[in-house]
């Protein structure tokens, strides 16, 4: 029997999605007016994870503590880096993060913390960050996306700190963190605002994006996706024109469904 998310690449969402490697939900977009603002009318689909992957450190058993891989799915820039550091267990694999079926799963052993890195800068080592790798991507989408999304599937335990970092073609970064003081065990999507980063990177001229995961001992972590999204609106659709209403009903159809798709 297919799972949950084999179904849904199997769907017309699956196959939407390989359709626009970069900017999601531009079809929704392009159907309404100006007036006629949807929640997340523009955004950028950053990784969905459905290219396998593993690392661990320290490493062994013939998988390395870094690697690179280049996107069979959704991925931006085509290209995904994952670093994998433990900080002090001298057993093969203490820390191990993997990617198949479109989750990435962070686990420590039971003796030592440890932490991923997870880098989107084009096809370079997996151990360097290229600030240019991205070629000035504009991440704000000419000002319609505002934030991150992450979807956490779950952290069985409390203590799980993710660090998002954006490095423009200038050399500036860019960062925001956020410490979880307790496990999650229902599916979320946690808000990462693009105001609320600290640093002077330009996020219309982007090269590189990284996410860091930082865990203690003995957590095992799942994480579904990561993208942006423009604001969300507020209030009802208004009514369409009777020219557009086929139009705005799909393009609103799209949108919503593909949302709860993802986060159900």
């Amino acid at each position: 029997m297919l799972d949950f998310r084999q179904s849904i690449n199997l769907s017309v969402f699956g196959a939407l999605k390989g359709v626009w490697p970069f900017t999601g939900f531009l079809i929704g977009a392009s159907l309404l007016s100006p007036s006629n603002a949807l929640a997340h009318v523009i955004g950028t689909e950053i990784d969905f994870f459905d290219t396998p992957q593993q690392v661990g450190d320290p490493a062994g058993m013939g998988i390395p503590n870094a690697s690179e891989v280049q996107g069979a799915g959704m991925i931006l820039g085509d290209y995904r880096d994952i670093q994998a550091i433990n900080d002090g267990s001298m057993d093969p694999l203490s820390t191990t993060v993997s990617v198949n079926g479109g989750i990435l799963s962070f686990s420590n052993n039971s003796v030592s913390a440890g932490s991923a890195f997870i880098t989107w800068d084009g096809n370079d080592s997996p151990l360097t960050v290229d600030h240019t790798g991205l070629g000035g991507f504009d991440l704000t989408q000419g000002g319609e996306a505002i934030d991150f999304e992450v979807e956490i599937l779950s952290s069985d335990l409390s203590g799980m700190e993710l660090t998002l970092s954006v490095f423009d073609m200038n050399n500036n970064t860019s960062t925001l963190s956020r410490l979880f003081d307790s496990a999650i065990m229902t599916q979320r999507v946690e808000d990462f605002s693009f105001s609320d980063f600290t640093g002077t990177a330009d996020f219309t001229n982007i090269g590189a994006i990284q996410l860091g995961i930082f865990g203690p001992a003995e957590i095992d972590v799942q994480i579904g996706s990561i993208e942006t999204f423009g604001p969300h609106a507020q209030g009802p659709l208004p009514v369409p024109e009777s020219s557009s209403s086929l139009a705005l009903l799909s393009g609103a159809m799209l949108l919503v469904a593909s949302r709860k798709i993802r986060r159900q």
